[in-house]
């Protein structure tokens, strides 16, 4: 299990992890790290009494909070908040010249809202952010850097790919590989 590391965010801490080789989660290790309260964790969950019950094979990844919620809200944040004002990647003094583009457009009858001022990021829901990434992220070309815009297409891509129902095994090692370099370049390019 990767342990990560603590360093200074803003007023606190945070918990970053490397993408270095660490050795898969088990059934066991997800039980010894439940049993033993380690990392905060207060007990097993009863779904381990289950005969067949396997955690690294039968609980999904939590799309929504990780990367809508999560990865997608934190690029935006750094795109368009105050706190990242002085970055490279912030664009936040040209919201009006996008706002004036992205509500523009009509989305079809299955998006759940239209696009929404970017004014209203901090109340945005997770379909708003993923609608982002996957049909409005083209409303910054030219206006975001085009290294910071092919970042973030990466992640539109690695979102086209896993939300795919019928992703195959084959496609795997090139979904691992996206994932892989958008983290590698997140680190490298964006927050250095």
């Amino acid at each position: 299990m990767n342990p990560g590391k603590v360093v200074q965010s803003g007023k606190g801490t945070a918990r970053i992890y490397d993408i270095g080789d660490y050795a898969a989660r088990t059934k066991e290790s997800i039980l010894d790290v439940t049993t033993n309260f380690k990392f905060g964790i207060k007990g097993p969950c009863i779904l381990f009494e289950l005969p067949h019950f396997d955690p690294t094979q039968l609980v999904p990844i939590d799309y929504m909070h990780a990367l809508n919620e999560g990865v997608n809200k934190d690029l935006m944040e750094m795109w368009f908040g105050d706190k990242h004002k002085h970055l490279a990647f912030n664009i936040s003094k040209k919201i009006d010249k996008i706002d004036k583009i992205l509500l523009k457009i009509k989305p079809p009858s299955m998006f759940s809202r239209g696009p929404r001022s970017i004014t209203y990021l901090t109340h945005y829901k997770a379909s708003e952010m993923r609608n982002w990434f996957l049909y409005y992220l083209p409303t910054l070309k030219g206006i975001l850097d085009e290294a910071y815009l092919q970042h973030a297409f990466i992640m539109t891509q690695i979102m086209h790919m896993a939300l795919k129902t019928d992703l195959t095994s084959d496609e795997l090692p090139k979904l691992e590989q996206l994932i892989k370099g958008f983290i590698k370049r997140w680190g490298n390019d964006i927050i250095a």
